[in-house]
């Protein structure tokens, strides 16, 4: 091997070039030793953990290092995370988290149903009494005056032996108003709003309430 004729030629050297030269074959031995180890699949040096770690090997020790990522599941939810538990708030708000309250509302415009924050309360001509027909994208669009739970309560200017309820197919009770089944408008930006008022849709025209009292039919 070439280390060997190294060390015949440092032999011959003077003690301190011979003791230079001995040296760098010692050198060279342990080069060579080290790569026939690896070459041959033996344990690799300890300086190179980290690279069989990112070879995804039990002992890793970067892949431990990456439970940090999990830790991160605990943060407040941001950016499209954030903004669709915001939305889904806003849509709890209608229907109520609680009890609806129906009630008879006055403006310019006149008399009509409410709930207790001023939404406006429609029926759907399609219904039949105790009997809501509006489902699927329909009830996506209007939605049932289903509220967060508990009896609905009769307001002002309502009669409570008007208000009432029914069991829709997905379980949930609708408030009705003289057996009439009640819904809210997805296009009612905010309180006192009455762009659902005699909207032919889904077969049926949706329509505001007029209280018993104002109502001619």
């Amino acid at each position: 091997m070439r280390s060997a004729r190294w060390l015949i030629a440092a032999i011959r050297l003077s003690p301190v070039a011979r003791r230079q030269s001995m040296l760098s074959a010692a050198c060279g031995l342990a080069v060579l030793t080290a790569l026939a180890v690896v070459g041959c699949g033996g344990p690799a040096p300890a300086g190179s953990a980290g690279a069989a770690g990112n070879n995804g090997n039990p002992g890793n020790a970067g892949a431990v290092g990456n439970a940090g990522t999990v830790a991160d599941a605990s943060r407040p939810a941001t950016g499209r995370a954030a903004a669709s538990a915001d939305d889904e708030d806003d849509e709890q708000k209608i229907p109520p988290r609680g009890p609806i309250v129906v009630q008879a509302q006055k403006d310019a415009r006149g008399v009509v149903l409410t709930d207790a924050a001023g939404f406006t309360l429609y029926t759907f001509s399609a219904d039949g009494p105790l009997a809501p027909r509006c489902t699927g994208q329909c009830a996506a669009r209007w939605r049932p005056a289903t509220g967060g739970g508990g009896k609905p309560q009769a307001g002002t200017g309502v009669s409570a032996a008007d208000i009432g309820s029914v069991r829709r197919d997905d379980g949930s009770f609708q408030v009705t108003y003289r057996t009439a089944p009640l819904y809210y408008f997805a296009g009612d930006a905010k309180a006192g709003d009455r762009n659902g008022a005699d909207r032919d849709e889904f077969g049926g025209r949706f329509r505001c309430v007029p209280p018993a009292d104002t109502d001619k039919s």
